[in-house]
């Protein structure tokens, strides 16, 4: 059996900030971004990528609705007591295009890239 206490702190420490990087944005805030996690809660982060799996859902939306394929990077950051980890600024995935105007939801299958261990760094160390 797992520990709750692991659960309960990587829930808590589990934090995924989304910014949207590209050239010369018009607006400050283009793309609304909302994480969703369900339980149980893994302690490993390539739980959340297995295929099929429901726990992680990732909701962006660009606001402008006259934007049409409007490429977008993600950054990954977690961090909790004493850990940080972030996305290599040196990982370039291919961008998710967004619809202008229309919600788009992504799995944790979806995400799969940015969970793996490569293409997260301890910016510390």
């Amino acid at each position: 059996m797992k520990n709750y206490h692991s659960y309960r702190f990587f829930y808590a420490c589990l934090l995924l900030l989304i910014s949207v990087s590209q050239a010369a944005l018009a607006q400050q805030h283009p793309v609304q971004a909302s994480l969703m996690l369900t339980p149980p809660y893994s302690v490993y982060l390539a739980d959340y990528a297995i295929p099929g799996s429901e726990q992680l859902k990732l909701h962006l939306l660009l606001r402008d609705a006259a934007e049409a394929d409007y490429p977008v990077a993600l950054h990954l950051i977690v961090e909790g007591n004493g850990i940080r980890l972030e996305t290599n600024p040196a990982f370039q995935p291919p961008p998710i295009y967004l619809p202008g105007g229309l919600p788009i939801v992504l799995s944790g299958e979806d995400l799969a890239p940015y969970l793996a261990g490569s293409p997260l760094i301890n910016p510390t160390a």
